[in-house]
């Protein structure tokens, strides 16, 4: 798992400088996979990426350390996600 997450980190620069957006959402979506394998994503991520993907999001994975509650949705259509993240109760959505 570490060696595969730099690895994905490199994959998913190229995929935004390309804007080859299934590619990045290919190396969040197994990002995400790995964050939960070995325990860092927390309750609140994972549910919050859930409903994201649920409405709309073709990617989620948290942020930072995982047990926060903060997630990344990569989603073409916002207001969907975004009103679905808020009636799963996100505090803020930038």
């Amino acid at each position: 798992a570490y060696d595969r997450i730099p690895q994905l980190a490199r994959w998913g620069k190229e995929a935004l400088l390309t804007s080859d957006w299934a590619k990045l959402a290919d190396a969040m979506n197994e990002n995400q996979a790995i964050q939960q394998r070995i325990g860092a994503s927390g309750e609140a991520c994972d549910r919050l990426i859930e409903v994201a993907r649920a409405n709309g999001a073709i990617a989620g994975k948290l942020a930072g350390a995982g047990h926060g509650g903060t997630i990344l949705a990569l989603t073409f259509d916002p207001d969907r996600t975004i009103a679905a993240l808020k009636a799963a109760g996100a505090g803020r959505i930038l």
